[in-house]
């Protein structure tokens, strides 16, 4: 658990950072794949705890 919070604050600053320096267009698919990532780290999270 601490784990994967731990990764999705470093996605969440690398993202951060990125956005920064990138185009928007970029960062959009950042973004969706940002989405998806946590997506597929918090579903077995929630089904864990549920």
């Amino acid at each position: 658990m601490g784990d994967t919070v731990f990764a999705v604050i470093v996605l969440g600053i690398v993202g951060a950072s990125l956005r920064l320096r990138w185009r928007p267009p970029i960062d959009l698919l950042l973004a969706r794949l940002l989405a998806l990532a946590l997506m597929r780290y918090m579903l077995p999270l929630l089904v864990q705890v549920i």
